[in-house]
């Protein structure tokens, strides 16, 4: 048997019977043997596992799975994102998609704390419009601190794709005063697109009204 093959087994075998953090795994020689290889073999899969951070094994107790924290799921799936070079309009278009969906979370999950951050983050960009690459950088901030803002756990590891959009070489053509300051202005417009909607004082309109009264002017 293939070890790619054994990987992919073992991953089912993981799934399919409900495995969860802390919970142990069967010894070595029990797995070797529902599996067919040896235990050699099957200690390679263990480590295999390990290294990835998603196993533990613990000296003269077992083998276990491990809690992984979501910002090491959001790194790989970023660092997936970016080796897999997929087209940047399909990304694009995937980013919007997510951003209208995630606007009735936002509108939601909202206050003055994070409207001024978001305010603070589009004057950086302004300010910084002669220094296009620093700006694109804060631009993705912002995009980024909309899915985090969302309270989703999901969406904000599935955000992990903004930084392959706003990876250099899709982004050269967009790193110009030009265009910082019209992307900018967008984000602060309260029409046009979700993404600019949370930052102006109409985000806070279909809020209650002693929300509106803490609203910044």
């Amino acid at each position: 048997m293939k070890k790619s093959e054994v990987l992919y087994r073992f991953r089912e075998y993981l799934t399919e019977r409900g495995f969860g953090p802390g919970d142990k795994l069967p010894g070595e020689l029990e797995l070797a043997e529902a599996f067919g290889i040896s235990r050699g073999d099957i200690r390679e899969v263990l480590m295999h596992f390990s290294h990835l951070g998603l196993l533990k094994r613990i000296k003269k107790r077992g083998t276990f799975i491990q809690e992984v924290p979501y910002g090491h799921i959001q790194d790989d799936l970023a660092f997936c994102f970016q080796l897999a070079d997929l087209p940047a309009d399909d990304l694009l278009e995937a980013r919007i998609a997510m951003e209208l969906a995630i606007a009735p979370l936002l509108i939601k999950r909202i206050n003055r704390e994070t409207l001024e951050r978001l305010r603070k983050n589009v004057t950086d960009m302004e300010n910084a419009a002669e220094k296009p690459e620093t700006a694109d950088l804060l631009d993705r901030d912002f995009h980024l601190e909309l899915f985090t803002l969302s309270g989703n756990s999901v969406l904000k590891i599935l955000s992990g794709m903004l930084y392959t959009i706003f990876r250099k070489d899709y982004r050269t053509r967009f790193q110009t005063p030009r265009w910082v300051l019209r992307s900018a202005s967008n984000h602060r417009r309260p029409a046009g697109s979700c993404v600019a909607r949370p930052i102006t004082d109409s985000f806070w309109m279909p809020l209650k009204p002693e929300m509106r009264k803490n609203s910044v002017n």
